[in-house]
């Protein structure tokens, strides 16, 4: 019996088809709606950011605060790929997992952004 004429083959072959029309049909439905949620989060976390009062010092953190966790988030990224020079980071078994989406530009305490909260919940100085 040849490869492309044994069962185990043939039964798989209408689930790719199918796998790969589905995909072609709710991918443009898919992408449009994942992002404009990306959006809407990222405006309500700014929002919330030239309201929030840090509980540290009593300033508010405002958009700086968001700029300063994007500076760190970038570098301790940089770091990782830096310590592990080619190898595939997405591909590992352990995640990253982004916490840190703010840093009080008064005085360095670091905050976590709760989407379903819509508030910023304080992290340990090591949290990422």
């Amino acid at each position: 019996m040849g490869f492309w004429k044994s069962a185990k083959n043939y039964s798989r072959g209408p689930a790719v088809i199918l796998a790969g029309l589905l995909l072609v049909v709710f991918l443009p439905v898919i992408l449009p709606i994942v992002a404009i949620d990306h959006w809407l989060s990222q405006r309500r976390m700014l929002a919330k950011a030239r309201v929030f009062a840090c509980p540290a010092c009593g300033a508010v953190i405002g958009v700086e605060a968001i700029r300063l966790a994007e500076e760190a988030w970038g570098s301790h990224m940089a770091e990782i790929h830096r310590k592990n020079p080619g190898s595939r980071i997405r591909r590992s078994p352990q995640r990253i997992v982004r916490h840190l989406h703010a840093i009080c530009p008064h005085c360095g305490a670091r905050y976590q952004f709760i989407k379903r909260e819509k508030a910023f919940a304080a992290i340990g100085p090591n949290s990422w």
